[in-house]
């Protein structure tokens, strides 16, 4: 008998009578006729549900299976939320288990993610979900991380509502400007403000582990910010180390492809990366696989541009040694502190662009417009065999999940 991975606590034990498996759950469905109406139980109501599914000519009775199962369902729902109190105006992107739109409440805009819960629990992605709900409420107000106001859920979805960046990514700017190179003040900037947001995740043992182009977010008067923080680690220093191997192929650090623990000091090394791209429009040890590229950053050297500046060189190598003790933001390492080096010069220090003394050299012409599209968007509706995972899970799931920030106006 196949039973779901979240049912399997739930199954009857049916083991050792493999010839004889559909008659003996017959039999315990006659043993359980009894049972009151709406007495919820996993092995049978479950099983006939996704069994009717599957056949054409029996949609209305599973249709009909999931409304008297969904009676006994206890949800966690956001008291007071209504969703149709938010006007969603356009999609700005999508991932894998959900998508981000711009949305407006009142006379506020949001950027706002939802996740679908059965994808995020198909995916076994909710202590990763959690995680990333933890870590933004410990970055509120720091200026260099995307603030997030709002967490609440209905029935199908979570949802964070985050301030929202009208120019984009630093991915889109990327591909926007290629192949005309950044002026060398812009690239010091936005590796500043980079760097700033991993000194303060360090500061409270997270490790961000994620950085790339397209988690940096640029705002209207020109500073950029980190969000995304669905591979942030907490509680991960020098005497507390992990093992995980994830990150995006590119980025990835040396000691994580070769198999070692880690700490905080991956993150340095995929900052070095993102000074190569900045400058260059690629990553140094780019191939066309993931193979090839955990091949180089194995075993190849950085080989620099003739054109690359001095100091751009100097900060890079320092930030893609292979030994993290002395890599570059390793306040240990040979190479020095981070904030003298050569590359940060007046009036872009570190210091100065940390304490915001400084005036961001761009400003972005090009803005995410504050209106709907031509045909708004809508949140997809649930397939019926997603309806029966949800109903499925434990009742205390996604407990716990709302969170209103002390920097937020009332929304609902």
């Amino acid at each position: 008998m196949v039973v779901h991975r979240r049912c399997r606590s739930k199954a009857g034990d049916y083991c050792g009578c493999k010839e004889k498996s559909i008659e003996a759950y017959e039999q315990w469905k006659t043993d359980h006729k009894s049972d009151g109406e709406y007495n919820y139980q996993y092995n049978g109501d479950l099983c006939e549900i996704y069994s009717k599914l599957t056949k054409l000519n029996q949609p209305h009775e599973a249709q009909e299976a999931i409304q008297r199962v969904a009676k006994v369902y206890s949800p966690n729902i956001t008291a007071g939320f209504d969703l149709n109190q938010i006007q969603l105006l356009q999609m700005l992107g999508r991932g894998m288990t959900g998508s981000v739109y711009l949305v407006k409440h009142n006379e506020s805009f949001y950027a706002m993610k939802t996740l679908r819960k059965n994808l995020v629990l198909e995916g076994q992605n909710l202590n990763y979900i959690r995680s990333e709900r933890d870590i933004l409420i410990r970055c509120q107000s720091n200026p260099f991380i995307v603030q997030l106001f709002y967490t609440f859920q209905n029935v199908e979805r979570l949802f964070f509502l985050m301030e929202v960046a009208r120019a984009g990514s630093l991915f889109n700017l990327l591909e926007y400007q290629a192949p005309k190179p950044f002026r060398h003040e812009r690239i010091v900037f936005f590796t500043g403000e980079v760097a700033c947001a991993l000194m303060f995740l360090h500061s409270k043992r997270i490790v961000y582990r994620d950085l790339k182009p397209e988690n940096i977010f640029l705002f209207h008067d020109g500073h950029v910010k980190l969000g995304d923080f669905g591979l942030a680690k907490k509680g991960v220093d020098e005497n507390h180390k992990t093992k995980t191997l994830c990150g995006t192929a590119e980025y990835i650090a040396y000691e994580i492809y070769n198999k070692d623990s880690y700490d905080e000091n991956v993150d340095w090394w995929s900052l070095g990366i993102l000074i190569f791209e900045l400058t260059t429009f690629r990553t140094p040890f780019y191939a066309n696989n993931s193979t090839d590229i955990t091949k180089n950053v194995l075993s190849n050297q950085v080989i620099y541009p003739e054109t690359m500046r001095e100091e751009f060189q100097q900060i890079i190598s320092g930030l893609l040694e292979r030994d993290p003790k002395k890599r570059l933001g390793n306040p240990n390492s040979p190479h020095g502190l981070l904030k003298d080096q050569p590359f940060f010069q007046e009036p872009y220090s570190l210091d100065a662009i940390k304490t915001r003394r400084v005036t961001p050299p761009w400003t972005p012409i090009s803005l995410v417009p504050l209106k709907a599209t031509n045909k708004a968007p809508k949140l997809s509706e649930l397939d019926p065999k997603d309806a029966v995972l949800l109903l499925s899970s434990p009742p205390d799931a996604f407990r716990y999940f709302s969170y209103v920030s002390p920097n937020a106006t009332k929304l609902f």
